[in-house]
């Protein structure tokens, strides 16, 4: 099945083609018309949206890592070969819509899963990478606190991206999205500190945190973890357990509770993978160590 808007310019393109071949026309109009029935051609033609950009600055491009169901993707890829429509570009209209105005359908609720239940659900998920405007990303990002705001509910790069390149391609979504959290114990000043950085990025803790654990999952971005992959220099007593630099008990009161949300797909990813590099640190990782790691990468630490 052939998209609407392509299937009405490839018949006005034909149209146009046969009045440039009137010979009721000047030569001059002819070869006119005939030169924009050309460049429709161009168009229609495979990633031939690309000429329609018109600035060095929207040639930029960046990678946004959408993790879906894998039917979800296959519906995707299928539509966009079907329609000749690069979901790049459709996601970018969703990224200009929501700069206009536009706000995703709230998709996601939170509920809790048995374990069970998240080894199935982890062997359904799929990671689809797609390339869209830098320029366009970096101005949604900076205004998804306000558009969360305005909602009532979390939005997200990946939750306009999907919302409108679905609605677009007429490709149903599967309610299948659930928000999870998950609760670090921090020092206080670390605490303040990563929800201030965040909020001067012109972003939240938990963006800042999903993005981060997308980029850990798939490999293009690793935060340091002592003892894994960097040298673990921590000072330890005689029983090998880490010991802080002060003397005496920790001091509970310089500490607090950061709990943060995300995807509960990618949360499950999280405590696989921290599963399988805690078997092969030579000290303990769960989910909470790379969590943290992954904010002290992004979002570097408070001075002393």
């Amino acid at each position: 099945m052939t998209h609407p808007a392509r299937a009405r310019l490839i018949e006005g393109n034909k149209l146009l083609k046969s009045v440039a071949a009137s010979a009721d026309l000047e030569p001059a109009q002819s070869e006119r018309l005939l030169e924009f029935a050309l460049d429709v051609d161009a168009m229609l033609a495979p990633r031939g949206w690309v000429i329609l950009r018109d600035s060095d600055e929207a040639a930029v491009l960046a990678q946004l890592s959408l993790t879906i169901t894998r039917a979800l993707r296959e519906a995707l890829k299928s539509a966009e070969a079907e329609f000749a429509t690069p979901l790049g570009p459709l996601a970018d209209q969703g990224f200009r819509a929501a700069l206009d105005g536009w706000l995703p359908p709230k998709t996601l609720t939170r509920r809790s899963r048995t374990a069970q239940e998240s080894a199935s659900k982890a062997n359904e998920r799929a990671v689809l990478q797609i390339e869209v405007n830098a320029a366009l990303r970096k101005q949604v990002l900076e205004q998804l606190p306000q558009m969360t705001e305005r909602a009532g509910y979390r939005v997200t790069l990946s939750s306009i991206a999907l919302s409108w390149i679905s609605e677009q391609l007429g490709v149903d979504r599967p309610t299948a999205g659930n928000l999870d959290q998950l609760a670090m114990v921090l020092h206080q000043s670390m605490r303040e500190h990563v929800v201030a950085a965040a909020a001067g990025q012109g972003t939240t803790v938990d963006q800042v945190l999903e993005d981060g654990v997308r980029e850990f999952l798939d490999g293009s971005r690793t935060p340091q973890l002592p003892g894994w992959n960097v040298p673990d220099t921590r000072p330890r007593n005689e029983g090998g357990m880490w010991q802080a630099k002060s003397d005496g008990p920790p001091v509970q009161k310089d500490r607090g509770k950061l709990t943060v949300h995300m995807d509960e797909d990618l949360l499950d990813g999280l405590r696989r993978r921290s599963q399988e590099i805690n078997e092969e640190a030579t000290v303990p990782v769960y989910p909470g160590t790379v969590a943290l790691a992954i904010l002290k990468d992004r979002l570097g630490e408070p001075a002393e």
